[in-house]
């Protein structure tokens, strides 16, 4: 469901009732929220008492797009008496609190937790609030998950790892939820503070990515990445102070194609035991490649491509012909997951995989390969690694071909190649 914050008629002759001198702080309440209330409300109250005279607080409630709670300082003869004026801001607030305390604990089925919908709700800041400021700028809090999720398509969730790449930023928003043609100016004078209220990131790898793109997705609107962390005081304070050093600035990597690359699970600095389950793990290059055809044409598989040219060459899976391709434009599906499309040589130690969440029978299974883009000397080749049946395969590979033709169809020709499971594993082909 696509999210759109309606920002009232209220708020905005409110913007326009003040100094073109003041300031305006906006905090987005997540869908759900899980992690301590009275924090929250706490750290929430105190931004609210320290209010300069024409300072504007707004609260914004991603998962009802009709509220938002305005707090300002109140003002007039009786704004020397400070015991009004607290009683004034408390009133207010109590509309604060409700909407914190009322926040559901966790998220709904096959939701995420603490979801924001970012690219809509700030979207809608920038098209709605932000040009009605006097002063054309704010300091804009999120609180909640970092990761986009819209239930109704996933191609285009952060979820299980997942990151939008840069081609991502550069497209229309018709083509991609994180879409920015066209919208430049869109948080021009915003500060974006993102604010964490538990870690969402498997490694570190993971948490610089996501890091990254938001700091990229928001400069390319005009506005700028003020803090990313997870200490929720801290997150006020920076919002309060207007503050966005200790910021990395990011560029984005020209000629990336449009796709959702997927970060790296953490792989044991040493191999398991067993092989008996599924895991990077079976990328390794020191992991024991089996001899040993399987006992069964039937089961989990996770097919793994590596090579080491200069050049973007693209794996392509799927259970059955009649089911959709798993590659890089088509990274999640009921059967599996793709999980990263390199651009380049993937070195010694990765590999461009695929890992099924439903048996495969191998006899049934396509694989092929593509040299998407390149012009090289010689043939590339490299190696296609399984596992299966609680072991590991390898077999090489070689494509004909020298130069890229952009994945164009149909799979045949010097460009492709098809790989046949069975003879990977060491049984014969009919």
């Amino acid at each position: 469901m696509t999210i759109k914050l309606k920002i009232s008629a209220a708020i905005v002759s409110l913007a326009l009732a003040v100094p073109a001198t003041a300031k305006t702080m906006i905090v987005v309440l997540p869908e759900d929220y899980s992690g301590p209330r009275e924090e929250l409300v706490r750290l929430a109250a105190t931004e609210a008492s320290q209010l300069a005279t024409a300072d504007r607080l707004l609260f914004i409630e991603a998962a009802n797009r009709k509220q938002a709670a305005t707090v300002v300082r109140p003002q007039g003869r009786k704004a020397a008496n400070p015991a009004w004026v607290r009683t004034k801001i408390a009133e207010q607030f109590a509309v604060v609190r409700r909407a914190i305390e009322g926040l559901p604990p966790s998220p709904p089925v096959g939701a995420i937790p603490a979801n924001l919908h970012i690219p809509e709700a700030l979207g809608d800041l920038g098209r709605n609030l932000l040009p009605s400021l006097p002063e054309k700028s704010a300091d804009i809090l999120l609180i909640g998950n970092p990761l986009y999720f819209d239930p109704r398509d996933g191609r285009f969730a952060m979820a299980d790892r997942y990151y939008p790449s840069d081609a991502h930023i550069r497209a229309r928003p018709s083509e991609t939820p994180y879409g920015t043609a066209g919208r430049e100016t869109l948080l021009a004078g915003a500060t974006i503070h993102m604010c964490m209220p538990r870690d969402e990131f498997v490694t570190k790898d993971h948490e610089e990515a996501v890091r990254r793109f938001w700091s990229l997705w928001i400069a390319a609107q005009g506005g700028r990445l003020g803090t990313f962390g997870f200490d929720l005081a801290q997150c006020f304070e920076r919002m309060r102070k207007g503050e966005a050093s200790g910021q990395e600035a990011f560029t984005l990597t020209p000629g990336t194609k449009l796709e959702m690359l997927r970060a790296h699970a953490p792989i044991p600095a040493v191999l398991p035991a067993t092989t008996d389950r599924p895991g990077e793990y079976f990328l390794h290059d020191n992991a024991p490649i089996s001899t040993t055809p399987p006992a069964v044409t039937s089961g989990i598989a996770w097919i793994g491509l590596r090579w080491k040219v200069p050049a973007d060459i693209d794996l392509y899976t799927r259970r059955e012909n009649s089911r959709p391709w798993l590659y890089f434009a088509n990274t999640q599906s009921p059967d599996g997951r793709f999980n990263k499309d390199h651009r380049s040589a993937t070195g010694d130690l990765q590999f461009e995989f695929v890992e099924f969440l439903q048996p495969i029978d191998l006899a049934k299974a396509q694989v092929a390969i593509n040299l998407y883009e390149g012009n090289l000397s010689a043939a590339p080749e490299g190696q296609i690694r399984v596992w299966f049946d609680r072991k590991i395969y390898e077999a090489p590979w070689k494509i004909a071909a020298t130069r890229g033709n952009g994945g164009a169809p149909p799979m045949s020709g010097p460009n492709w190649i098809t790989i046949d499971l069975r003879k990977v594993v060491g049984l014969p082909s009919p």
